[in-house]
């Protein structure tokens, strides 16, 4: 039996210490199924390896789910960023863990998938609520660098997706992210939450834009990011699927937007340059 504790914060320690203890015991003799025992003629039971494997899952399972709970009882309370701020991190740790079961052997599939995607549902929602609530009136590095974080979760996924059989061979770019965006496309939750990270960073920088003290410099990287971000979600779906999404071309049409507020920009500031020039003439 796996022990639990009350307190979140000791349930949580116990399981991950739990989980890299038994794994740094037991990975080498699980992914080799027992090769070095079988070389020394010990007879061994391959139920062994399975219930070390299940073990290591459920603790996996465990803390991802722990993690989940406080984020629904943050929520049904009140918003902490502090709190917000621990999560992230802990939803991070949670897709580590599985990673590192997963890079030992796959067990079970199915209850791995859905963990992980739970996973980083939770994550893309807590991000969601924590730039409504705490980014929304920053200055723009701090407002990139809070979206960067959902691209790198993102990132997690991949990596994990690259760890599960692959359906589609070769070595394309396209077959080896097969799993991952199979993985993606496959949750409509997940999608309509990369939808609106998309149009929530795009409509912040559309009203960002239309400020009088902004400069094309600003602009430019503002939309340096948009496009960054918007292909990274692109490119995590299904591509005929999300090109012809209204919400992706509602993004896509902001973009352009964006593209002709730098040129207007610009119109501008070469007149305000050549009025400059024609007062100096004149004052020669």
């Amino acid at each position: 039996d796996i022990q639990r504790y009350d307190s979140f914060d000791t349930d949580l320690q116990q399981l991950c210490h739990q989980f890299h203890t038994k794994r740094k015991l037991w990975g080498n003799a699980i992914s080799t199924s027992g090769l070095s025992w079988k070389r020394q003629n010990l007879h061994i039971k391959q139920t062994l390896f399975t219930d070390a494997l299940d073990y290591l899952q459920k603790l996996t399972q465990l803390y991802g789910e722990r993690v989940v709970a406080d984020f629904d009882g943050m929520m049904a309370t009140a918003y902490r960023y502090q709190r917000a701020a621990q999560l992230k991190q802990l939803f991070f740790d949670a897709l580590r863990m599985n990673f590192d079961c997963l890079s030992i052997k796959l067990y079970n599939e199915e209850i791995m998938i859905q963990s992980v995607v739970t996973l980083v549902i939770m994550y893309f929602k807590l991000s969601l609520v924590m730039f409504d609530q705490s980014f929304s009136t920053q200055e723009r590095q701090i407002v990139i660098n809070h979206f960067e974080e959902e691209l790198k979760i993102l990132s997690e996924l991949k990596a994990i997706c690259s760890l599960l059989p692959q359906k589609v061979m070769g070595n394309s770019t396209a077959a080896r992210n097969a799993r991952f965006v199979e993985t993606v496309s496959n949750s409509s939750e997940l999608c309509d939450l990369m939808h609106e990270s998309a149009r929530t960073l795009l409509l912040h920088i559309a009203s960002e834009s239309e400020d009088e003290k902004i400069t094309t410099k600003d602009v430019i990287l503002w939309l340096m990011f948009a496009c960054k971000f918007v292909n990274r979600v692109m490119e995590s779906m299904d591509t005929e699927q999300g090109a012809k999404d209204s919400r992706m071309q509602e993004a896509l049409q902001i973009l352009e937007r964006l593209e002709c507020a730098i040129d207007d920009t610009e119109m501008d500031e070469q007149e305000d340059e050549d009025e400059d020039d024609n007062q100096d003439e004149v004052q020669t």
